[in-house]
């Protein structure tokens, strides 16, 4: 068994800078309602704790996850395989 530590969230961000999880939030998001003594604050927590936004959570927030599910069979398959790789190759370039 691997030895994963958790992953640090937006509320134990608020929690250790002493602000409210919505001033996290307008943090993150460039909002210009926070001073700028709070924002360093938060900031500070944030690389201490190595926060890292979680894109689908943010993205279930905006209403759009930018994700494409692919199923198919067998990704072993050499058809299945180069036609997920293909996608992929493609769906980047988008």
């Amino acid at each position: 068994m691997t030895n994963q530590t958790k992953q640090p969230t937006i509320y134990d961000i608020s929690q250790k800078a002493g602000v409210s999880i919505a001033t996290v939030s307008r943090v993150l998001n460039g909002h210009a309602k926070v001073s700028e003594k709070t924002k360093e604050k938060v900031l500070d927590v944030i690389r201490e704790l190595g926060y890292e936004p979680n894109a689908f959570a943010r993205g279930l927030g905006i209403g759009s996850t930018k994700t494409i599910g692919i199923l198919c069979a067998d990704v072993a398959d050499i058809y299945f395989g180069n036609a997920v790789s293909f996608l992929e190759r493609e769906l980047r370039k988008k």
